[in-house]
C-alpha cells in the first residue's frame, strides 16, 4: 500500500480549490498512509485566513474548512509532532539546501517517516513548492507535485 507524506503545499489543495485538487483528493480517500508534520495545519488554516482578508474566501468557507482540517488532523492523517530530531535535522537541511524553516522542518519530518518505511519504493514527498522538492529529491525521495499528476 502506498505511503505518502504531503506538506503544506500539497494539502492545502484538500481545503482550497487549486490545481492538483482532484489528485490531492483521491490519494487522501483511497486509504494508504498520509502523513503530515503538524505545522501543516498552521500553515493551512494561515492561507485560508489570508485569502478570507483578501476577500476570495467567505467567512462562512473559512469556518468550515476550519473544522475540516481539525477532525482530518484528529482523524485520518498521521501526525508527527516537530520533535527535537526533527528540527536538528531541520537546521542541518536549511544548511544544505538553503530552505525556508518551515519548509526545512516539513523535509525532515518527511524524512523521519521516509526512514521509517517498510518499502521506500512504495513513499512519495507531496509537494507543489519547486525549490523543496528539489530538495527532496536531493536527499533521496521520491517526488509527486499534484499540480502536474
Amino acid at each position: 500500500m502506498p505511503s505518502y507524506f504531503l506538506d503544506a503545499s500539497a494539502l492545502a489543495k484538500r481545503y482550497l480549490e487549486e490545481p492538483g485538487t482532484r489528485w490531492v483528493n483521491r490519494i487522501v480517500e483511497e486509504g494508504g498512509r498520509v502523513s503530515v508534520s503538524a505545522i501543516t495545519q498552521v500553515e493551512i488554516a494561515s492561507a485560508g485566513a489570508r485569502r478570507n482578508r483578501a476577500g476570495e474566501l467567505s467567512g462562512e468557507v473559512l469556518h468550515a474548512m476550519g473544522r475540516l482540517l481539525a477532525e482530518e488532523f484528529r482523524d485520518v492523517f498521521d501526525v508527527l509532532p516537530p520533535s527535537s530530531a526533527i528540527l536538528t535535522r531541520a537546521v542541518d537541511l536549511v544548511e544544505t539546501h538553503a530552505l525556508r524553516a518551515a519548509d526545512a522542518i516539513q523535509l525532515a519530518s518527511a524524512l523521519h517517516v521516509a526512514e521509517g518505511a517498510v518499502r521506500t519504493d512504495d513513499f512519495a514527498f507531496v509537494s507543489s513548492d519547486a525549490e523543496l522538492n528539489d530538495a527532496a529529491r536531493g536527499e533521496g525521495l521520491t517526488v509527486l507535485d499534484p499540480r502536474l499528476e
